[in-house]
């Protein structure tokens, strides 16, 4: 600490790090290269950081961040003013000023899924499975068709093109949920009665016809439709490359 402030950064941050699993500390840990100490030795150690910043003149403006006078974070001090804040990247965390969101963690999955037009945050879809009669109610209801159908997609996000997620962060009140920052994609109803008839007469399992009618529905919900022969065929090619990454193809066996 003597070291850290003889060097007059305008900042310190100064956290008490936990062992989690999965993190080269904690690997550390096992393998006997540290060991951990404890809460009155931490306690001590904190109490000790506190006195030894503010006799060299640093505020204590958080738990584990300390700051000469008029050099706090703005970062840090815009989250207690709520101020709106854009993340970018993997892991990062966005706010409007109503709801948090946040992107995907894993790098390399967040990447692909850029890379892929894919969807890139965490994101919340309500799956309803019921029977001919159901989705019936649901589909003149909402449809205005008197008649049961195999599956019925509502998406939530008012895409422009498929896959552009931009639509969803122009509409964030209405697109992501407020509790937990996840993209409300939609809702998906899928008859069970019509993925028992389907298999049987496409003569697959009803695995496949359900994993079918999701992925189906799934591209729906990002932006997809198949109302043009060339909506159509990228439709029928993305649905045949998910179920065939997934290795649910027609030859399975239930």
């Amino acid at each position: 600490m003597s070291r850290a402030t003889a060097l007059r950064p305008t900042h310190i941050s100064a956290y008490s790090l936990i062992y989690e699993e999965g993190t080269a500390l904690y690997r550390m840990l096992e393998t006997g290269k540290v060991s951990e100490c404890d809460d009155e030795l931490s306690l001590d150690m904190f109490d000790c950081l506190i006195d030894t910043l503010k006799t060299a003149g640093y505020e204590h403006y958080e738990i584990s961040n300390f700051a000469l006078p008029g050099m706090y974070s703005q970062h840090n001090t815009s989250y207690w003013q709520d101020v709106p804040y854009l993340g970018l990247g993997p892991s990062a965390h966005s706010y409007n000023g109503k709801c948090r969101r946040w992107n995907v963690g894993d790098i390399s999955g967040y990447i692909n899924k850029i890379s892929q037009g894919s969807c890139p945050y965490e994101t919340e879809i309500n799956v309803l499975i019921t029977d001919d009669e159901g989705i019936r109610v649901y589909n003149r209801e909402y449809r205005g068709i008197d008649s049961a159908t195999d599956v019925l997609s509502f998406p939530n996000v008012p895409f422009e093109r498929p896959a552009d997620f931009s639509a969803a962060e122009e509409s964030e009140a209405d697109c992501f949920q407020p509790d937990s920052g996840e993209l409300i994609l939609g809702d998906i109803i899928i008859s069970c009665d019509r993925v028992r008839q389907q298999a049987e007469a496409y003569g697959h399992s009803q695995k496949r016809e359900f994993a079918f009618l999701v992925a189906h529905s799934m591209l729906h919900l990002c932006g997809y439709d198949h109302m043009e022969p060339q909506e159509a065929a990228e439709m029928e090619d993305r649905q045949e490359r998910i179920l065939q990454g997934l290795n649910i193809t027609r030859q399975i066996r239930d």
